[in-house]
């Protein structure tokens, strides 16, 4: 399921990056520069329903949606902190609670959309930048143990 949840994250920050998804979202009447032909009078009944879809889309989405699924996946690291074994009482958040889970994580990617610009586009691509390169490292480590123990499995 964890795995299912980063699928559907890369699948939608790959919409998100896709050339002709702006002027098709431009179509629609609840962006702030849409040139739907539906007024925008309209939707004022609900209060205010504009959303600045620049904003949901290009590499700064990417970044964005990729910093709630971090988010996400660093609240349940911190919560399984400690946890040896699937007697612990807090074992059951790993397993359980996929509903409540999937709702967490993408309410967390869709709420880092509407954080402020500011320097946020800056720092996460350090962050970016500087996790990617320990994630490699770190499965650089794994493989080459991997390959050193099926190498030490084989003379065996």
């Amino acid at each position: 399921m964890y795995a299912f949840m980063l699928l559907v994250g890369t699948v939608l920050g790959a919409i998100a990056l896709s050339p002709g998804l702006q002027d098709t979202l431009k179509k629609l009447p609840f962006c702030i520069n849409s040139t739907s032909s539906i007024s925008n009078k309209a939707l004022s009944f609900s209060g205010n329903l504009q959303v600045d879809c620049e904003y949901a889309l290009g590499y700064m989405a990417v970044y964005r949606l990729c910093f709630g699924l971090a988010c996400f996946f660093m609240l349940m690291a911190l919560i399984m902190l400690g946890v040896k074994s699937s007697r612990d009482p807090r074992s059951h958040i790993q397993n359980e609670f996929w509903g409540l889970k999937f709702l967490i994580c993408f309410g967390a990617a869709i709420g880092a959309i509407f954080i402020p610009d500011g320097s946020f586009g800056p720092a996460m691509m350090w962050v970016g930048l500087i996790g990617g390169l320990a994630f490699i490292l770190v499965q650089l480590v794994i493989i080459v143990d991997f390959a050193h123990s099926v190498a030490e499995n084989w003379i065996g």
